[in-house]
């Protein structure tokens, strides 16, 4: 029994929540080699550090995990109180999923929410940093492909991908530092409480024309 709850909290330290729950299905089910994928409508976060990498190159290993380590502590519980699951971690960079969930706000909402109160965490954080940080968010909302990717006796990802993923990396590396820059699909759920700067003419890897991104400068946080 102890192993077994060791194992558990394992697993929610070191796979997401999607992937864990999907993996104990699995195992109840009997299905464990089988491969499940649907389609939802979910909205997808992508954070960044700007100019990390550069920076990251004057520090010692030890330094720059834990630098990374200290920052996820602080931006993660953000992602998960308010409903998201990270899906992965890029370097520096947190992937996160927000799925529509009976008797909460919509999937939009709450992943802006988290966006917000991830910017207002690290100006927190760099008061008692000595690395100064800043950080990129950008948020899309779309179809995704929700299922299993990878290796059926190796290894696999329960994960998200499509179209609306990718998007919501470029909104990211095109989002003002310090912001929270979203897609039009995320804007016009937000509701008329929300408070947002347009972009015009933004070019997006792979996307054939400019499109508007808004920046969120306010967002209640109880829908009016």
């Amino acid at each position: 029994e102890r192993r077994l709850i060791a194992y558990k909290e394992a697993s929610a330290l070191f796979i997401s929540e999607g992937a864990r729950q999907a993996a104990e299905e699995r195992a109840t089910h009997g299905t464990l080699h089988a491969f499940r994928a649907d389609e939802r409508i979910v909205s997808v976060m992508f954070s960044d550090l700007v100019g990390f990498t550069p920076m990251s190159s004057k520090l010692k290993p030890s330094e720059l995990i834990n630098l990374l380590n200290d920052y996820f502590d602080q931006m993660c519980p953000l992602v998960k109180d308010h409903g998201g699951d990270i899906d992965k971690f890029i370097g520096d960079a947190i992937m996160a999923v927000f799925e529509e969930e009976r008797g909460q706000d919509a999937a939009p909402i709450r992943a802006v929410r988290a966006a917000l109160g991830m910017q207002r965490a690290l100006e927190v954080f760099n008061r008692t940093s000595t690395i100064q940080l800043a950080m990129r968010i950008g948020i899309n909302t779309g179809p995704v492909v929700r299922g299993d990717l990878g290796s059926k006796v190796v290894r696999r990802d329960y994960t998200v991908i499509g179209d609306t993923v990718n998007q919501a990396n470029r909104y990211e590396a095109r989002c003002p530092p310090g912001a929270v820059l979203v897609s039009r699909s995320t804007k016009d759920l937000l509701g008329d409480g929300a408070r947002v700067r347009e972009i015009e003419g933004l070019a997006l890897k792979g996307v054939a024309e400019p499109v508007t991104g808004y920046v969120v400068e306010y967002l209640p946080e109880e829908r009016l």
